[in-house]
């Protein structure tokens, strides 16, 4: 399916619109920040699980990898510029373009 008509899909039955675009735009200047005590508050979480713990750490450098993956994301999920390997990582999907809810969680409403 082409990426553009996925994306239209999406929002159609989820019903994210423009308006919940430009909402997490502006959440933006106070949650991007926040990023990276959001991801190691993510991890440290996931790491106190003892089966988890064992998978996060049974590759050298995984959690740090993982760590940066989140902090972009996380970034990015309220409007900081997509680039690179998070565009790469979502297979080039355009709902992975600023501002757009670019996580699963997101594209349904409450």
């Amino acid at each position: 399916m082409d990426p553009g008509a996925l994306l239209d899909l999406l929002k159609r039955r989820t019903g994210f619109t423009e308006e919940h675009a430009a909402m997490l735009r502006e959440l933006g200047a106070l949650m991007i920040p926040l990023a990276p005590e959001v991801a190691l508050a993510f991890y440290d979480y996931l790491g106190r699980d003892k089966e988890l713990g064992a998978i996060l750490h049974a590759v050298p450098g995984r959690v740090e990898r993982l760590y940066g993956t989140f902090a972009r994301w996380y970034a990015e999920l309220f409007g900081a510029p997509t680039t690179g390997p998070m565009r790469k990582a979502a297979g080039g999907l355009a709902w992975c373009t600023p501002g757009l809810a670019s996580a699963p969680g997101l594209w349904f409403r409450p």
